[in-house]
């Protein structure tokens, strides 16, 4: 009986998708020596070639096209098999506390849990009030968090998607037929303010980079939830910088979402403390960089 690595047949199976020693080597983060040396080792205990090398191109002998098929079966069924078993042990490795800002289902969360789950990985999600703008991450209680940046804390991200900034205004008010209002109109905007502390983020959502000094924010109100946001733009009492998914999701009656012509994207992201190099903070944030890459232009 063969006894067959599963890293030799990973690392066969890389090649056999890529016919291209080169591209396969850099896939698996190997030298091409080296790898060339597995796939020489996996032939000699088959007892039998799978690639017909050449100077121009790589090609799959019968052999190896039976390995190839096979093996991809043999490989998805075990990865599973794995997966599942760190599942019911309750490995702490597997297990993430995310959480996420209110109408962060606007974006790719729901992809990112979903493929967490095939991961075989647990995510206990909570959902944060805009007061707390890091979800939870800068106070500990959060693993990894789905917010929208900037925020002042020291954290690594990646970024899910970009949208327009967007004034959410009341609909009886005069801007709201209009197809965008200027940087200059919205500084003279009544803004509706959050209780955070967070300079980085303040200065953001009320545009403090992009003002003249005679021109500071004047704030009308303040809110602790998006809900109680709403519904004082609503009354008319003040306005609110935001995300142009909010159009989307988050639509409300007596409410209009017009462009601020000017002003900086808004980002939604995924963030993890920095330098934390968990298992399973390292192994979602994979995830969410997989999912993003696959979306690739549908997330903008």
């Amino acid at each position: 009986m063969v006894d067959l690595s599963t890293r030799l047949l990973r690392s066969f199976l890389a090649v056999a998708e890529e016919l291209n020693f080169t591209r396969a080597a850099h896939r698996l983060h190997v030298a091409q020596q080296t790898l060339s040396s597995q796939i020489s080792q996996l032939e000699k205990a088959l007892g039998t070639p799978l690639l017909e090398r050449t100077t121009r191109q790589v090609t799959l002998t019968a052999a190896g096209e039976t390995l190839k098929v096979g093996g991809m079966q043999l490989l998805g069924t075990f990865d599973e098999l794995v997966e599942e078993t760190r599942r019911v042990s309750g490995d702490p490795q597997y297990s993430i506390r995310l959480g996420v800002v209110a109408g962060a289902a606007w974006g790719l969360t729901s992809p990112i849990l979903h493929a967490a789950s095939d991961a075989g990985i647990a995510v206990e999600v909570s959902e944060y009030a805009l007061a707390d703008p890091s979800c939870g991450l800068e106070g500990g209680d959060t693993d990894v968090a789905i917010f929208y940046g900037p925020l002042g804390i020291e954290h690594d991200e990646i970024v899910l998607y970009s949208d327009p900034m967007v004034l959410a205004v009341a609909s009886t008010h005069v801007w709201a037929d209009r197809d965008f209002v200027s940087t200059d109109e919205a500084f003279d905007a009544p803004l509706i303010a959050l209780p955070h502390t967070d300079s980085t983020r303040r200065r953001f959502w009320t545009l403090a980079d992009l003002r003249p000094p005679d021109k500071p924010a004047k704030v009308a109100a303040v809110a602790r939830g998006l809900e109680g946001t709403l519904a004082l733009v609503a009354a008319g009492i003040g306005m609110m910088p935001t995300t142009g998914r909010a159009r989307i999701g988050a639509p409300r009656p007596g409410i209009a979402y017009v462009p601020i012509l000017g002003a900086p994207a808004v980002q939604m992201v995924a963030a993890a403390r920095k330098g934390d190099e968990r298992a399973n903070v390292r192994r979602f944030m994979e995830i969410v960089q997989q999912v993003v890459d696959e979306a690739g232009d549908t997330a903008e």
